[in-house]
């Protein structure tokens, strides 16, 4: 077996563009790049940060079948991670993280998120956290030491800084995460550690604030645009000559790379020429999730290092991200444009020309054929239907980017409405969130029941809508096609979607 170690180093929150233009607050990460191999056209696979971290664990995506972000999956995982596979050849095998992410570490342990026999340990304190590595580092066995630090997560900062603007703990998170990684590289140089291990430093997303919109105040687990998905990722190896390599990579190639690093008598730089993909594939939900329309867009992406080509349920979008790197010029609205570049002006006129217009075209039919199969096979995978429906795949997305909206009205609540045509609804929820979608309904969708658990709810708002609002046993006494569930809160969704099967309701009925 192996003598040699692995160090997977989480960078949270940080995409390559603050990582470029904030060098300021990344000084031991910049020098220790200079000492490492560097992956320039590495993206993330998710925009989730746990999502990731399970897409690394399995080297894959199993984990489509989940509904919400509760993480509770429907059906067991039978396969073992490669955490897993290292765990039984003899490796200690650690996975921490700090600050505690409380309800989703124990949903996640609960069903085999990152491996069947391997759980993430939630640090609720900085001293417990740095305990638990120096344990690791200083014990008898080769390790896996996989370090999830999240104080430059916008939620978690407030760990990181005592500041009192959220403005400046965005700062002051990003210099504790430089600093933590500083600290792990002392105490490795102190256990004299460095010449057998090996540290894979990755990015998992970046932030939104706002250049495509409000959502609703969200900025983490939005569409895949390359900002977000573009993240740093190198590889720390006393083995190997710093360099700098352009193969495409996705996160679920980090587990691949790492452990054909962990063995001492392969080539080792021929592994990090040997991995590389065509397009990265990426996504903001599970397949088997629903659209939130007023939260963020389903969404997948597939990226090549030049292109990016995005499709949600306003349509379909495709960025030149090198020239674009925040994504903002629709090349398919200028594919529409007659007469090739007849009405471009100026420096347009000189990039997009009758030329640049032919390879457009080209890029677009190959992109579009691999997106719908990669979309088509993760909702396979999710083992739902594929619900096309969800996605716009035949129109372009139109959106004003800039738009930054806090109406609610102005939201789309169209969403379901492909699903829902000449079929009998149950609304099931009577909250703010049911009670918008009820008044968006009520004219064009064949309501046939609406319910609430609420006695006083259901009686007050009998008297607003004119509308009686039953109690949920009322269902076993209706005909209908498919139950909508308006709620938002994951535990109160699975509690009612549950409920619904127990009445004995077929999966394919429930939204």
């Amino acid at each position: 077996m192996s003598s040699r170690n692995l160090v997977l180093v989480h960078l949270e929150s940080l995409n390559m563009l603050n990582y470029r233009m904030n060098a300021e607050l990344f000084p031991f990460l910049h020098n220790l790049e200079n000492k490492s191999v560097f992956f320039s056209n590495y993206y993330s696979s998710a925009t989730s940060t746990l999502m990731v971290l399970s897409d690394i664990a399995y080297s894959g995506y199993v984990n489509e079948t989940f509904r919400t972000m509760r993480w509770k999956r429907e059906i067991p995982n039978e396969r073992d991670s490669w955490l897993d596979d290292l765990k039984s050849k003899g490796y200690e095998t650690v996975v921490l993280d700090y600050p505690p992410n409380g309800k989703d570490a124990i949903s996640m342990n609960c069903n085999g998120f990152l491996g069947n026999d391997v759980n993430l340990i939630d640090c609720d304190a900085e001293d417990l956290y740095h305990d638990y590595i120096e344990s690791v580092l200083g014990g008898d066995h080769p390790f896996v030491l996989w370090l999830c630090n999240y104080l430059s997560h916008v939620d978690f900062n407030r760990y990181a800084s005592s500041e009192e603007s959220g403005i400046d703990r965005w700062y002051s998170g990003y210099k504790k995460l430089d600093f933590e990684i500083e600290w792990l590289f002392g105490k490795l140089a102190e256990y004299c550690l460095l010449e057998n291990t090996t540290v894979v430093l990755y990015g998992d997303h970046g932030d939104d604030i706002y250049s495509h919109g409000f959502h609703g105040g969200l900025t983490h687990a939005i569409e895949p645009y390359s900002q977000l998905i573009h993240t740093p990722f190198y590889i720390c190896d006393k083995r190997l000559l710093p360099s700098v390599k352009n193969n495409i990579l996705s996160s679920i190639d980090i587990g691949v790379i790492a452990c054909e690093m962990l063995e001492t008598s392969v080539d080792i730089n021929h592994i990090l020429h040997s991995v590389s993909r065509k397009f990265v594939f990426s996504r903001n939900m599970f397949a088997a999730q629903r659209v939130k329309p007023l939260s963020f867009e389903k969404a997948y992406s597939i990226c090549d290092g030049q292109y990016l080509m995005m499709v949600n349920s306003r349509g379909l979008s495709m960025y030149d991200i090198n020239m674009d790197p925040t994504c903002q010029n629709n090349l398919l609205n200028l594919l529409e444009i007659d007469d090739s570049a007849r009405y471009l002006k100026y420096h347009f006129s000189n990039i997009y020309d009758s030329n640049s217009y032919g390879k457009l075209s080209l890029k677009k039919l190959e992109m579009l054929s691999e997106l719908r199969n990669q979309v088509k096979c993760v909702y396979e995978l999710g083992q739902c239907e594929e619900r096309f429906s969800e996605l716009k795949f035949d129109v372009v997305d139109r959106c004003g980017f800039n738009k930054i909206t806090f109406d609610k009205r102005d939201i789309k609540y169209d969403t379901f409405v492909d699903d829902f045509t000449d079929k009998r609804i149950v609304l099931f929820g009577a909250g703010g969130y049911g009670q918008y979608f009820y008044e968006k309904w009520a004219e064009t969708i064949n309501i046939v029941g609406w319910l609430d658990s609420d006695d006083d709810l259901r009686q007050q708002l009998a008297d607003t809508y004119n509308y009686r609002i039953l109690s949920p046993n009322e269902i076993q006494n209706m005909c209908f096609d498919l139950v909508f569930i308006a709620v938002l809160d994951s535990e109160t969704y699975q509690s009612i979607y549950n409920f619904l099967l127990d009445f004995g309701i077929s999966k394919s009925k429930i939204i």
